[in-house]
């Protein structure tokens, strides 16, 4: 006979269950975005790199010779998406996922980096799904541009009064002589007063522009769900696409 006759209750252990979309077959997963991305960019064969911090795990999609651009992970490969004389730009693919049994998809970037060279390239804007964000406290997907790097405008060289009356301290003989001295004075260009209005750069890159958002429809929302991975390789090959036949056209090509 049992004691006292009551029965214990077996306790049960709550396992949170983190947040992203599940990647049944991560080598399967990479391989598809490998392949939309040869055929919408015809970029020829692609591989990837990884790098992995804790559970943090981020895949950049690559060619065995990509250059390489300065992000926030260090020095990340970047894909060729336009090249000429003018201007250049480069495709950060990159996907990041929390790592575990199952493989946890969290996050996708797509940056374009443009600039004369790779060395000199900036970023330029972002297009991202959080897959994370199931409550779109920011439109998912969304862009995300960058603020322009300034550049100093070429100033015509002028000479001011007190430049000009030192020239004549020196006794010239000729007109090449003072054209030669004149040559000598370096004129400091005026500095440009920075506005006080506006976004910050720090302040630009953080705005989410929506870009799947159905507001014209009654209980419209900012973006919509992603319940598959093959959606997702959609939507990386289809937006690289997009990026670079827009990027293209704005240059003339």
């Amino acid at each position: 006979m049992s004691g006292g006759g009551k029965s214990k209750k077996k306790s049960t252990k709550v396992i949170a269950v983190p947040e992203g979309l599940q990647i049944e077959d991560d080598d399967k997963f990479y391989k598809d975005i490998r392949s939309a991305l040869t055929t919408s960019l015809g970029t020829g064969f692609l591989t990837q790199t990884k790098k992995q911090t804790g559970l943090r795990q981020l895949v950049y999609i690559q060619q065995p010779s990509s250059p390489t651009v300065q992000g926030r992970e260090g020095l990340i490969p970047a894909l060729p998406l336009f090249s000429d004389e003018r201007q250049s730009a480069w495709l950060v693919v990159e996907i990041e996922s929390e790592y575990g049994k199952p493989l946890m998809l969290k996050h996708v970037s797509l940056k374009l980096w443009q600039g004369a060279t790779a060395d000199s390239a900036h970023l330029s804007f972002r297009a991202e799904w959080d897959v994370r964000d199931t409550k779109l406290s920011h439109a998912q997907p969304h862009w995300n541009v960058h603020a322009p790097r300034g550049s100093a405008s070429e100033l015509a060289p002028e000479i001011d009064f007190k430049a000009f009356s030192g020239l004549q301290a020196k006794e010239i003989s000729s007109f090449a002589e003072f054209e030669q001295a004149q040559a000598v004075v370096v004129v400091q260009p005026e500095r440009t007063i920075v506005p006080t209005y506006g976004l910050s750069v720090e302040q630009m890159h953080k705005f989410h522009f929506a870009m799947a958002a159905n507001w014209h429809a009654p209980n419209g929302t900012a973006g919509p769900s992603v319940s598959t991975t093959q959606e997702v390789v959609t939507w990386i090959s289809s937006c690289a696409l997009y990026i670079k036949r827009q990027f293209a056209f704005v240059m003339g090509a």
